[in-house]
């Protein structure tokens, strides 16, 4: 932490001059818990003033610009009025550091999450879309892995499958994910492309065809109730923008709906897909493109699972400083997670209803 306190408090003192909002050099700091993939400082300034420092991870096998991507979604959202996030402040791009407002806040917890707090963060995604023609959105970068066809998904679902093939095997568990891989998630990836191929055409889809701009979407893409702080007064801000970017709000929804770190009820996520519909889909097609995707992003949220298998991926967990770093715990957690993925998309295999 120490290196990490030079290294913020010789940017503050850099940044002085270009910084939005001018802050106080470092007098404190404290890693806050929750983040996965970067460093984030509460920052006490000489002078009583609070903020974040967020240290992003850098990989050699990790191509992506969270920094960028991040500030400037931030810096968009800010300037055309969404203020239910951490206003950005300043940016070192060199040491891979940004700056944001501290807010204060806790992360909610599964059991007390309320149709009320759906609500606030389907109002969210509202106002990202409405703002999708606002100057300066087409200079917005596709979300991380976005997908704009069915084939795309089924090129990402390829990709990561050969890489999590490619790991080299580290023990017993490692054995078990390759198993898990041959026998259940590469055939099933195999079932669901011909599938498409025969059931699309006759429902007027096609395989390869690019939604049009018109029906894309700002996504927050990595977002849930896990990047949410809960205010005293009941409110909600959003956190986490690394993989912020155009999408098809098919994709958005499934993120949400899928996504393992919050356990939600039926009966929420049915509200969230019953309200987004009514918002994003006037033609029905929305609803349709959600039924035959749910299976494609079912696996891919299995093979996300399966990332901490990955040196990677492990390795930005433990930069973050996440404290459960028993590599073995950790890997048999997540094929016990992929097996219970595994069994809700068998459950859904062959329907074309939203199964939420």
């Amino acid at each position: 932490m120490s290196s990490d306190k030079d290294l913020i408090t010789s940017a503050v003192r850099r940044l002085a001059d270009s910084a939005e909002v001018m802050l106080d050099p470092p007098q404190s700091l404290r890693q806050l818990q929750g983040g996965r993939n970067s460093r984030v400082y509460m920052v006490v300034g000489s002078g009583g003033s609070k903020y974040v420092a967020k240290r992003y991870f850098r990989h050699k096998n990790d191509s992506r610009d969270r920094l960028a991507t991040e500030f400037q979604s931030l810096r968009y959202m800010w300037r055309h009025g969404l203020t239910c996030i951490p206003r950005p402040l300043a940016a070192d791009a060199e040491n891979n550091l940004a700056f944001y407002e501290y807010v204060p806040g806790t992360i909610p917890k599964s059991a007390e999450i309320s149709l009320a707090d759906i609500d606030l963060l389907i109002d969210f995604l509202y106002q990202l879309n409405q703002m999708k023609d606002k100057q300066g959105s087409r200079n917005l970068m596709p979300a991380s892995e976005a997908c704009f066809s069915f084939e795309m998904a089924l090129e990402n679902l390829a990709l990561r499958l050969k890489r999590l093939e490619a790991v080299e095997d580290q023990g017993p568990q490692h054995l078990m994910m390759k198993q898990l891989l041959a026998q259940d998630i590469r055939p099933l990836l195999s079932d669901a492309k011909e599938w498409l191929k025969r059931e699309l055409p006759s429902s007027g889809l096609a395989l390869d065809v690019e939604i049009p701009w018109t029906e894309r979407t700002l996504s927050p893409s990595d977002y849930g109730f896990h990047n949410a702080l809960r205010q005293s007064n009941g409110g909600l801000v959003f956190l986490d923008f690394e993989y912020f970017g155009w999408d098809d709000p098919a994709k958005m929804i499934l993120d949400f709906l899928l996504h393992p770190a919050v356990e939600l009820s039926e009966a929420l996520k049915r509200h969230f897909l019953q309200r987004m519909l009514e918002l994003f889909d006037p033609t029905g097609g929305l609803a349709q493109r959600i039924g035959y995707f749910q299976v494609l992003f079912g696996l891919k949220w299995a093979l996300i699972l399966l990332n901490e298998f990955h040196t990677a991926d492990f390795s930005r967990r433990r930069f973050a400083g996440e404290r459960k770093t028993d590599r073995a715990e950790v890997l048999a957690r997540q094929l016990e997670k992929v097996r219970g993925q595994l069994e809700w998309i068998r459950g859904v295999y062959g329907k074309t209803d939203p199964a939420f």
